[in-house]
């Protein structure tokens, strides 16, 4: 994306950055985009940063309900969905070098982004 250079128009760039990411997925990446868009109604954007990692299945949920796509009573239902999606094309909720190992997520407890688990189910 720093490559892309925008030229002064009277149109907004969004659209054509947008397409031109969206063009650069794998095929089962844009099959992932536009089933999450087919299932949710979300539009491309929140698809987009789903698959590419930008953020997690749960921020994307939370992202639904807040802008009112998806009610809140529907989360796991949603989650469950996005985990299917992402089981099915194969891609990955994480952007490479983003993993944390135990004994640094432990100190600093649970959060929005991490809650621990007093099974393995």
């Amino acid at each position: 994306m720093g490559d892309v250079i925008l030229e002064e128009s009277g149109s907004h760039p969004f659209p054509g950055l947008l397409k031109l990411v969206y063009n650069t997925l794998p095929a089962d990446q844009k099959t992932a985009v536009q089933a999450l868009d087919g299932i949710h109604h979300s539009g491309i954007v929140m698809p987009l940063l789903l698959v590419l990692g930008e953020i997690n299945a749960a921020e994307y949920v939370k992202g639904l309900i807040s802008l009112k796509i998806q009610p809140k009573e529907f989360y796991p239902e949603i989650l469950a969905g996005v985990a299917g999606v992402q089981a099915y094309s194969g891609f990955t909720l994480q952007k490479p070098g983003r993993e944390k190992q135990a004994s640094e997520l432990l100190p600093r407890g649970e959060g929005d982004a991490i809650e621990f688990k007093s099974t393995l189910r």
